[in-house]
């Protein structure tokens, strides 16, 4: 089974949530050859618990390693100028777009996918990449890299991904399973 955590799962084992329990049976069933782990390079554009940014993609590596993933593959999202780490996403062409641009649309309904949509309605100035907006982009390149790699299930602690009213439809798409990570971690053998 291929599983992608998205940032969410991350954070839990850093700061020991009752997640962080689930999350590591996975990682040893991931050491058994049982599962393949994976995280979307674009978790390492999210804030941070201090409120900045990551400043290179190796600080990244160095947390994944910290956290127990080191062995995890990393998915690299389309690119994003300002928001993606350089040599670490993919160029899109149309189908891509499309893919990233219905997350969007099932994710984030009332959030402008476009950057400068985003600012003019806010009146924000130019050049400006508010976290709010970044945010949802970077959920949107979570779950677009989860499906574009065709793996098999998404766990997140977000409740925006678990809603009735969104889950059924990102399925649709190509999410296949979105789970918490305690729900996959019961159905590993023991």
């Amino acid at each position: 089974m291929k599983i992608t955590l998205d940032t969410n799962c991350i954070i839990d084992i850093e700061r020991n949530r009752p997640a962080a329990a689930s999350l590591r049976t996975l990682i040893d069933a991931s050491r058994r050859g049982q599962v393949e782990l994976a995280v979307a390079a674009i978790s390492a554009s999210e804030k941070m618990q201090s409120g900045d940014y990551l400043t290179n993609f190796s600080e990244f590596e160095e947390r994944l390693e910290q956290v127990g993933l080191s062995g995890a593959r990393i998915l690299e999202p389309i690119g994003i100028w300002g928001v993606t780490f350089w040599g670490h996403f993919l160029w899109s062409d149309d189908s891509m777009a499309r893919l990233f641009e219905e997350i969007h649309a099932i994710l984030f309904p009332n959030i402008p996918f476009d950057s400068e949509a985003y600012r003019s309605t806010r009146k924000l100035p130019p050049g400006n990449l508010d976290p709010h907006w970044r945010n949802a982009i970077c959920d949107d390149l979570a779950l677009w890299c989860h499906i574009y790699y065709r793996r098999d299930a998404f766990l997140t602690s977000d409740a925006n991904f678990h809603k009735q009213s969104k889950k059924p439809k990102l399925a649709t798409i190509g999410a296949r399973e979105i789970l918490r990570p305690e729900e996959l971690a019961r159905r590993m053998p023991t």
